[in-house]
């Protein structure tokens, strides 16, 4: 896996003008709200943690009975932080198996939001709390903050990128530029500049958030003096452009 993703990275630069780019007008979608955002934080502890689930290929994918979620060898950060939600929020203790938790209440929990292998968009898209609440947990986990206005999801053989849009719209994101690379594994990225309550609620979780990243970085780019800077030179070419365009008048 870790060799996948290091070659994933470096394709993205090898291969920019290969892959065939939607038009700018497809690329950059100008949405409007549906519906007002609250205008403080009101975090649902169980859309958060459905936001941070390990869709890869599925939900049920070598999922074991009373599988909560199952976690990469860099994720030891992440785990301990759904650890500390779930106590605090249902009084349940996950049972540690090493790459992946148990407990048949929260797998239960989690599983009556899918139909199949999708969320079931009524739930998901019915108050702005749970919408930003799942954001949260996606951005907590797969998310990047590339300035204070611009923002990066990638998640990989995943349909949550589908609600992610849908709900980036929804809450009134101007800029959205979404790009699929049909790799192995295939990913989906989503560039956005937040709105002010996406913002408030990406601050509640943005130390963990960058501790979760920065594990990453270390896992994946360990002969490397800084991480983070061999990170972002592979992606630098990519955000400028996103900023470029969402720049334009």
């Amino acid at each position: 896996m870790k060799l996948k993703l290091l070659l994933l990275w470096v394709l993205m630069i090898l291969t920019q003008n290969v892959f065939s780019q939607h038009k700018l007008t497809e690329m950059l979608s100008y949405a409007r709200a549906n519906k007002q955002s609250p205008d403080s934080v009101k975090m649902n502890s169980e859309f958060l943690l459905l936001g941070t689930l390990n869709d890869y290929i599925s939900r049920k994918y070598v999922n074991n009975e009373g599988q909560f979620d199952r976690y990469d060898p860099y994720e030891k950060l992440l785990k301990k932080y759904i650890d500390s939600v779930v106590k605090k929020a249902f009084n349940i203790s996950l049972i540690d198996k090493g790459d992946h938790y148990v407990s048949e209440e929260m797998t239960r929990r989690m599983d009556a939001f899918y139909q199949g292998d999708r969320l079931k968009d009524g739930i998901l898209y019915s108050s702005a709390e749970n919408k930003l609440s799942f954001l949260t947990g996606v951005y907590l986990r797969y998310g990047e903050k590339i300035n204070n206005n611009l923002y990066k999801i990638w998640l990989r053989n995943s349909a949550k990128h589908l609600n992610c849009y849908e709900i980036l719209k929804q809450l009134g994101c101007t800029h959205i530029y979404y790009k699929h690379l049909n790799n192995i594994p295939a990913s989906d990225f989503l560039y956005f500049e937040a709105t002010p309550i996406i913002k408030k609620y990406f601050a509640t979780v943005a130390v963990y958030q960058e501790k979760i990243l920065n594990e990453q970085l270390a896992y994946h780019f360990k002969n490397s003096a800084d991480p983070k800077e061999a990170y972002h030179k592979i992606f630098e070419r990519e955000n400028d452009k996103v900023q470029s365009l969402f720049e334009e008048p």
